[in-house]
């Protein structure tokens, strides 16, 4: 009994964890760096906040990303806020906003569309999985279902679910949403996530957004590990797309 209760501990301590870390990256890339985020893309400047990282630790890729936005805050510290933020609004921009060129597109349609275009089947097929286990987007981002931002959001929502069950003791609801979350990993997030973090790394011009590329890169490496999932080589997912 004594062992069963700290295995339970022990697996709830390290959800909470996957929840926070898939919070924050989920927010982090769907957020655009605005005016009106300011004093919250600038309380990131905390270097306690990635002194430690409480899920996927051990991967070296998050070991990685951590270091590089180590360094950018080392970089910028110092430098007027305004500056600060223009830095992150233009990396932000070239890489997901530009009109003619996105050079890293956060959707996943656009990685599994034999023609690369935004909104296609697998965008439906998230936006059902999302519906099929309670969870309805606001329009407020005005960005398609599929992009990394919401995936990486609802994988944290599915991790929640299977907390809560778990703190209730319901062997039963934590299997199902154990199951879900795994379903939707292999046949969405974890299938283009990597290739979208290499892109991100290889554009990006501020070391913030290729730290974060890494840290997204870990944590798949993570997850895939725990699920038993195989990630797709770029060669493999040019093969999958349909």
């Amino acid at each position: 009994m004594v062992n069963e209760y700290l295995n339970r501990e022990a697996l709830l301590e390290s959800l909470a964890g996957e929840i926070l870390f898939l919070d924050l990256l989920g927010k982090l890339w769907i957020t655009y760096p605005a005016d009106k985020k300011q004093d919250w893309f600038l309380s990131l400047l905390d270097q306690d906040l990635f002194s430690e990282v409480p899920f996927a630790e051990e991967q070296l890729q998050v070991k990685k990303g951590i270091r590089l936005i180590c360094e950018w805050i080392d970089d910028v510290q110092g430098l007027p806020e305004k500056e600060i933020m223009l830095e992150l609004k233009t990396d932000y921009s070239g890489l997901f906003n530009c009109a003619n060129d996105i050079i890293a597109p956060p959707w996943e349609s656009v990685y599994r569309d034999k023609h690369r275009l935004v909104k296609q089947d697998h965008t439906l097929k998230v936006r059902r999985f999302y519906k099929e286990n309670g969870l309805v987007l606001s329009d407020l981002q005005n960005e398609p279902d599929d992009h990394i931002g919401y995936e990486l959001l609802f994988t944290a929502y599915l991790t929640r679910k299977m907390a809560r069950a778990l703190e209730q003791d319901d062997q039963g609801a934590f299997q199902t949403f154990r199951r879900v979350k795994g379903n939707f990993l292999k046949k969405h997030l974890l299938q283009w996530a990597p290739i979208f973090s290499g892109q991100v790394d290889r554009y990006a011009k501020t070391k913030f957004y290729q730290g974060l590329s890494w840290m997204l890169l870990g944590i798949s490496r993570e997850l895939a590990d725990l699920y038993r999932i195989s990630l797709l080589t770029p060669e493999e997912l040019e093969q999958a797309a349909v």
